[in-house]
């Protein structure tokens, strides 16, 4: 993502869009709990809804 000017124009933009500042990214995930973190997955996963797939080698 942040290997070419093209691409970090890209995102940049994206996150200000957004209202949000991509060279604060780092901050906000040295920031956040475990707790935050797993209260959102709790907020944006139902688990009763999710499926398995497994790939066997035969």
């Amino acid at each position: 993502m942040l290997n070419s000017p093209e691409a970090i124009a890209g995102e940049f933009t994206r996150y200000r869009f957004r209202d949000g500042d991509l060279f604060e990214q780092l901050a906000l995930y040295e920031r956040t709990t475990l707790e935050e973190a797993n209260e959102r997955l709790r907020e944006h996963f139902d688990w009763n809804q999710l499926a398995v797939s497994v790939v066997a080698k035969s």
